[in-house]
């Protein structure tokens, strides 16, 4: 049906509604917020650049712009994890005792995986993943190791293999806890078991006076060593250096 000047009449077609503009970080957040919602109805499959850009109410490019591919997705969210875990474990009190600093960085683990277990079991297994995973689990285990030598009288070779056990049990616990949901105070209390009992079966016996200035006796280092940082214990060990030669400077 037309009119008297030869257009189409009928129902103007709506236009299709946008999501307002927003800042680049406003929108990634948001974009990562609509992918773990995705990540929960359907798994990693429901997670495309279509739906997400569906989702968020906005053209696919936007989305281009901001994430070149799903893996880029899955692994900003990943990161996004790891840094919460991290910011909660380097608000631990340095002060306390290495068992107990690394028991409260269990907890936070364990705190993380809890909040997000709808979306992060879904990426279980997905090569993008679990090659991120072990980059990092290696990065941690390197820090460890380094800690553990810092603190107790053990050598390099067996600072290292404990490190990598002990984090691919904590990692291994963790899965299992939020597939399976046995009692998290058993969890723990294993974790805990696990790294205590290593120490003193082996009968590590710490330094009687650790490098102060590296401030890299146990507490600070497991913290640091958690948090998945070798920059930390980098700027303490430069620091420690110049604090030490102006020491030397003053006393000669």
């Amino acid at each position: 049906m037309t009119d008297e000047d030869g257009r189409a009449s009928g129902p103007t077609p709506r236009r299709k509604r946008y999501a307002p503009r927003l800042s680049r970080d406003a929108r990634r957040t948001q974009l990562l917020e609509h992918a773990q919602g995705l990540l929960r109805a359907g798994g990693v499959e429901a997670l495309t650049m279509e739906r997400l850009a569906s989702e968020a109410g906005i053209a696919k490019p936007v989305v281009y712009r901001h994430f070149p591919d799903r893996d880029a997705i899955v692994l900003s969210l990943l990161r996004s994890e790891w840094q919460r875990i991290d910011d909660a474990i380097s608000a631990i009190d340095p002060g306390l005792p290495w068992d107990e600093t690394l028991r409260r960085a269990v907890a936070a683990f364990l705190d993380a995986l809890g909040r997000r277990s709808s979306w992060l079991r879904t990426l279980w297994g997905t090569p993008v993943v679990e090659d991120a995973r072990a980059k990092r689990r290696a990065e941690l285990a390197r820090v460890l190791s380094a800690a553990f030598v810092t603190h107790f009288r053990v050598g390099s070779a067996e600072a290292t293999t404990v490190a990598v056990m002990l984090l691919a049990a904590f990692d291994a616990a963790g899965r299992r806890w939020i597939d399976e949901r046995p009692s998290r105070a058993l969890v723990e209390a294993l974790c805990d078991d696990l790294a205590r009992g290593v120490v003193e079966r082996r009968a590590w016996r710490p330094r009687r006076a650790p490098q102060k200035p590296m401030r890299n006796s146990s507490p600070q280092a497991l913290t640091t060593m958690l948090r998945g940082s070798h920059a930390g214990a980098t700027r303490s060990a430069l620091q420690a250096a110049k604090s030490s030669r102006r020491r030397r400077t003053r006393s000669g």
